[in-house]
């Protein structure tokens, strides 16, 4: 089989490293997939053992899907090129859902217009029915969920290859913020939340983040500084993929924690990559995440906006022993049975298997 991917940048994010973990899983199968990139950006590096490409032009793509022998195309936010897509190709076309906004509603009202799309491919459960409800055609919806790669565990001494993997302070546990610096992840809720973890715990709030946003990033820094946490923060910037599973092991054996106060998700890596690391992870209670926490079992959940509840919960999992290890064991459970390369692979290809 053969399978080409239609992403609009190489840009670091959730996209672009759940892209390169579901390739990988693939080709340990023997399954080909390439991708063609629509933008060139910072990210090029996460696909260097893969096959991409860079096109420009619907004649560009065009070609490339004449040359390319492929039994599947999928097309993952936009459908720029659909059009383009030759009358004579009779492979499966797919398009791939992996958020939700309103450009990714109006982008599904046109499914159909132009040629046939055998399914929309929906990253987390909650986006099923969003995206029915926006269908004009007659279109098969699955849910495919998501894969982590094997890369992310708890890192031993003797693993380490970044030998500048920043420390926290001594005797200070880390509160992770690993998101990009926009308002749906919420950054002034974690900020409020690390100020009253603060005045009861030795803490080391920790932003690890691409600075796409450099005003976003000035107002996060200033309000660390209004709350009196800028001298104990540390922002880290454009961390490279492979080395973030040397940063979570180090938030995990300071005995602290991920912190994800984002108002909405697809299906979230920055809880998934800790999560397979031994992180235990704190977030709020909102479709995609819960998806993926269980309050209680492998991690807490707070509703948007509660920051007491969100302030206790943090407190416990630094504080009690017992209910840390639970979490951070239920956790390797939860990514061993539901999101290992294995796992998904299976789940993926009789998704493909169900396709008309």
């Amino acid at each position: 089989m053969r399978i080409l991917y239609v992403a609009p940048s190489s840009r670091v994010g959730g996209l672009q490293t759940t892209l390169r973990n579901r390739i990988r899983a693939l080709r340990a199968h023997g399954i080909h997939a390439e991708v063609v990139f629509l933008d060139k950006s910072e990210g090029e590096y996460i696909f260097k053992e893969i096959v991409h490409y860079y096109v420009r032009t619907p004649a560009e793509f065009h070609m490339q899907i004449q040359i390319g022998n492929y039994d599947v195309i999928s097309f993952i936010y936009a459908l720029h090129f659909l059009s383009c897509v030759p009358k004579t190709y009779t492979g499966k076309v797919l398009y791939e859902v992996r958020g939700w906004n309103r450009e990714i509603a109006g982008t599904l009202k046109t499914i159909g217009r132009h040629r046939k799309v055998h399914a929309v491919m929906c990253i987390a459960k909650y986006l099923k029915p969003l995206v029915q409800a926006q269908l004009t055609a007659n279109v098969q919806v699955l849910v495919e969920g998501n894969a982590v790669d094997p890369m992310f565990h708890l890192i031993k001494p003797e693993e380490r290859k970044w030998k500048d993997c920043p420390k926290p302070g001594k005797g200070r546990k880390v509160i992770a913020f690993a998101a990009r610096m926009e308002r749906s992840k919420n950054w002034l809720e974690f900020v409020h939340i690390c100020a009253r973890l603060n005045a009861i715990d030795n803490i080391e709030p920790w932003f690890i983040c691409n600075p796409t946003n450099r005003d976003e990033l000035a107002l996060v820094q200033h309000e660390c500084k209004r709350i009196g946490l800028l001298g104990i923060s540390r922002f880290m910037y454009n961390v490279p993929n492979h080395f973030m599973p040397e940063v979570f092991t180090e938030v995990q054996l300071s005995g602290g924690v991920i912190l994800s106060p984002s108002i909405r998700e697809g299906l979230g890596n920055h809880i998934l990559e800790p999560l397979a690391v031994g992180v235990p992870i704190i977030s709020t209670d909102v479709p995609g995440k819960n998806e993926i926490i269980t309050h209680g079992r492998n991690g807490l959940l707070y509703k948007p906006g509660h920051i007491a509840d969100a302030v206790e919960h943090v407190s416990r999992v630094m504080k009690e022993e017992k209910l840390r290890n639970t979490l951070i064991a239920n956790g390797l459970v939860a990514i061993r049975q539901e999101y290992s390369p294995a796992v998904y692979v299976k789940r993926y290809l009789q998704l493909l298997a169900q396709l008309k």
